[in-house]
């Protein structure tokens, strides 16, 4: 019998709405719909500051008319909130569950969550990076640390008790701290180890949609080489992961590229800012995953390689 045709995933990153000054272009301009599937993998619009969720809002509902199925996960910038509002993680994520449940067809929201589609598992999460204590404000004692140069430690804020009773905090909001991030990166990393269990069992293929990147190799711009906290703002090491792992996309380094590591494609289309000018952005980039599960081959069923 002939093969099932692979589900076909549109993928785009980092556009950062919020960087426009006048009006947003056209979303043709953006992305043009090529694929029944469309992934946004953060980064689109922060969110923090609420006059910027209409923006976004209107995007989304542009993006569920033109795709039959719209995947949105949050980037660090989503987060990004004024210091006098301080808007928290918890709150961002509640806002953007509830506004892709109220579309006028529904998106789906991954963090730390998965769907199935066409018997493809597809497992979404931010991913924060992993910082060593080495670049901690308090190990470092220097400013030449992750937790004293990245701006989301000054820009985004969270809960200071527990993350899931988002009203009752709102008053405890801090400012987010490595232990934060780390935190929610071992739970990502979980995560993902348990959905590719999942995937292995139910003989299905696993895609992985992330922010931040799961490998150092070739994902970020040459000009960050050097500086020992740069690459922790952007990724970690995860590619003893990637056994079980047909495709993993990610956005957040503003560095477009489409590589194979360990068997796994690796793969990132980014826009940037508007004041940028990324290489390699494609408005029609679409990933393909087979629908029968890669490596069945050992079993005596069939390999889609």
């Amino acid at each position: 019998t002939q093969a099932a045709a692979p589900l076909r995933v549109q993928i785009a990153s980092d556009i950062h709405l919020e960087f426009f000054k006048n009006k947003i272009p056209p979303l043709e301009e953006i992305i043009q719909p090529k694929a029944p599937v469309l992934a946004l993998l953060g980064d689109i619009c922060a969110l923090g500051t609420e006059e910027k969720r209409p923006v976004y809002r209107s995007f989304l509902e542009q993006c569920v008319l033109k795709w039959d199925v719209v995947i949105v996960l949050a980037g660090n910038h989503e987060y990004y909130s004024d210091y006098n509002k301080k808007t928290t993680v918890q709150q961002v994520n509640e806002w953007l569950r509830a506004t892709c449940a109220e579309l006028k067809k529904p998106a789906h929201f991954l963090q730390d969550a998965s769907i199935v589609l066409s018997n493809v598992r597809i497992a979404g999460a931010t991913l924060w990076t992993d910082i060593p204590l080495s670049q901690t404000v308090e190990v470092a004692q220097s400013p030449e640390c992750v937790e004293y140069k990245l701006n989301d430690f000054r820009k985004c804020f969270t809960s200071a008790l527990d993350p899931n009773k988002t009203k009752e905090n709102q008053a405890k909001a801090r400012a987010l701290q490595a232990s934060d991030t780390n935190s929610w990166h071992k739970r990502s990393v979980a995560f993902i180890k348990a959905e590719a269990e999942a995937a292995a069992k139910a003989e299905q293929n696993l895609l992985v949609l992330t922010h931040h990147s799961p490998t150092f190799q070739n994902t970020s711009n040459k000009e960050g080489e050097g500086k020992e906290y740069m690459k922790y703002c952007a990724s970690t090491d995860l590619e003893h992961m990637f056994k079980g792992i047909h495709t993993w996309c990610h956005g957040h380094t503003h560095f477009n590229g489409d590589q194979s590591i360990k068997g796994t494609r690796v793969v990132s289309n980014q826009r940037g800012y508007t004041f940028e000018n990324v290489d390699g952005y494609n408005t029609e980039c679409v990933i393909e995953v087979p629908r029968a599960r890669v490596g069945c081959r050992r079993r005596g069923m069939c390999s889609m390689m």
